[in-house]
């Protein structure tokens, strides 16, 4: 009777984390579908994660495998464009108040912003495949920075863990951080199949810089080669 009515205990909670990890898979997959060709001022992007879990209070070891976990992320991203112009160096020639010659002494093209800031968020669904693939995890995260490297925080819960915070390094291909409440600590380093992020490259309207040399007027000239009168 004992072990019957320990298996009867079991199945609820079994169907309740069935039931949690379906409803966090659907949210991720409508987001998935969400995904359209963005401007170049937003990205969506979606992609593979790894976590490998070392140190920590509830590690027996120092890199425990058992407890690495798999899963995808869903990425929003506000991406800073990089814009730049043509800029051309104009020498202009004029003998008196007439325009002579024009000529193109330079030309360059001048990188006006280098597009380098990132602000988004991104939530993320994991399992522990080596551990039970019952182990469902999720959480969302902010991030901030340059284009190959943001810090990030946010919530996530763990069914072994309990909620937690998280705060961490995002890299392309990678990622470093710590999951910590009042109970644990846990320390991880991952890897991910997304590259870093990359601004559209706008173009201004090329830009004239002249430079003006002024000559004297023929009659100007001439006067001045005249010679000076004597005085008697």
């Amino acid at each position: 009777m004992n072990v019957f009515g320990r298996k009867q205990g079991v199945k609820p909670q079994r169907r309740a984390r069935t039931m949690g990890a379906k409803v966090v898979l659907a949210g991720i997959l409508t987001l998935i579908a969400a995904v359209r060709p963005a401007s170049a001022e937003e990205e969506w992007r979606v992609g593979g994660m790894l976590q490998i879990p070392f140190g920590g209070s509830q590690e027996s070891s120092f890199v425990h495998f058992v407890n690495t976990r798999i899963g995808i992320k869903v990425q929003y991203a506000d991406v800073d464009d990089i814009i730049k112009i043509n800029e051309q160096t104009v020498e202009r020639v004029y003998r008196g108040e007439i325009l002579e010659s024009e000529t193109v002494t330079a030309e360059r093209v001048v990188t006006v912003d280098d597009g380098d800031k990132v602000i988004g968020g991104e939530g993320y669904l994991l399992i522990a495949p080596f551990n039970g693939f019952w182990d469902v995890s999720g959480g969302i995260n902010g991030f901030t920075g340059q284009n190959d490297i943001q810090g990030a925080a946010g919530l996530g819960f763990d069914p072994s863990f309990g909620v937690y915070l998280g705060i961490g390094a995002l890299f392309p291909y990678s990622q470093a951080g710590i999951r910590f409440n009042f109970r644990y600590i846990d320390y991880f380093i991952g890897a991910t199949s997304l590259p870093g992020f990359e601004g559209k490259t706008l173009w201004q309207e090329d830009e004239i810089v002249y430079e003006d040399v002024f000559l004297a007027a023929p009659h100007e000239a001439a006067m001045n080669d005249l010679p000076a009168e004597s005085s008697l």
